[in-house]
């Protein structure tokens, strides 16, 4: 059930655009943990490929669902999948293919740092920070529930601003996970 990903080429002149196409990908941990077959593989597509209705595929997706839905295992999966093609490894994909990636821009899960003084809002923003001062069109930034710890004006208008500025600024590949409706809407 694993194959040999493709490496496309991604010449620094911008000729070609930096993406991600997984068709049936797994999570490899979720699935030997588990043993199970239920487990429900997906298909991932981000840059510039034509998908099965003669679109071009978006550089950015929200995913959006109830608690337990999958979202922050698909963001998992998409940078372990990632990871092991650029290593040269056999990946959970019925197919892959992408080009390279230069760094993996992660902001999961909820923790403090309460021995330094950064409550889980400032680790979030500071992770948030670094992957939008850092992250390239070459890079995979995934982002999982931004701003918690703060009021839901405040954390829809920071993942908003995020969100803008890692389409219009940054041109990475990106997956972030939201609850927040409004952020979908636009």
């Amino acid at each position: 059930g694993y194959c040999r990903a493709e490496i496309l080429d991604c010449p620094s002149d911008g000729s070609v655009k930096p993406c991600i196409d997984i068709v049936q990908g797994r999570h490899p941990v979720v699935e030997n943990t588990f043993h199970t077959s239920e487990f429900i593989p997906n298909d991932l597509q981000l840059g510039p490929m034509e998908t099965d209705d003669g679109q071009e595929a978006a550089r950015l997706l929200l995913l959006s669902g109830p608690n337990m839905g999958g979202k922050s295992t698909m963001l998992r999966q998409t940078c372990l999948i990632a990871i092991l093609a650029q290593i040269g490894s056999y990946v959970p994909a019925e197919s892959c293919r992408l080009t390279p990636i230069d760094c993996i821009f992660t902001r999961l899960g909820a923790s403090d740092r309460i021995l330094l003084g950064q409550s889980t809002f400032f680790v979030e923003l500071a992770e948030t920070a670094a992957a939008l001062r850092g992250a390239t069109r070459r890079s995979l930034v995934i982002m999982d529930e931004l701003g918690r710890g703060t009021s839901t004006f405040d954390r829809t208008a920071i993942a908003s601003a995020t969100v803008k500025h890692l389409v219009e600024r940054s041109q990475c590949l990106s997956l972030f996970a939201t609850h927040y409706h409004s952020l979908l809407d636009e």
